[in-house]
């Protein structure tokens, strides 16, 4: 299609990244959801919001092309092996000591995503008054 039109822009998204054990699988919120385990995070204590089926049928599943995610608890997060497998974490410092952080989302070719120190509470206020307010 491009070749017959020129001025044809391409954008390429995946779920999950072009590489990595999930590189293939389909995404949408609540897949993404259950995988980072912001839905076993919401409900209350006695009641969470979960719905599953076995592991047998996720091959199944996964097996025929369906879209289907693992519901993980929040604290699997920093193992998923998505994340893992495309080395998506990194440690920035904190005034509470360093934490380790993902990387943005978003990924264009030639860019390093900046990844700073999360600054302490106050810690740039000065120069942002100096810059949108010189004068006060």
């Amino acid at each position: 299609m491009r070749a017959g039109r020129l001025s044809l822009i391409h954008c390429s998204i995946s779920g999950y990244g072009e590489s990595g054990p999930y590189s293939a699988k389909k995404a949408y919120d609540l897949l993404i959801q259950c995988e980072t385990g912001l839905v076993l995070a919401t409900g209350t204590p006695d009641a969470p919001s979960k719905a599953g089926f076995s592991v047998e049928v996720s091959a199944a599943l996964e097996a025929s092309g369906i879209a289907n995610a693992r519901l993980r608890a929040p604290a699997d997060l920093a193992e998923h092996p998505q994340l893992v497998a495309r080395d998506r974490w990194r440690t920035v410092g904190t005034p509470g000591g360093p934490i380790d952080a993902l990387l943005p989302p978003v990924e264009m070719a030639g860019v390093t995503p900046l990844m700073g120190p999360v600054p302490a509470l106050g810690e740039h206020t000065d120069a942002i008054r100096a810059e949108f307010a010189p004068d006060a």
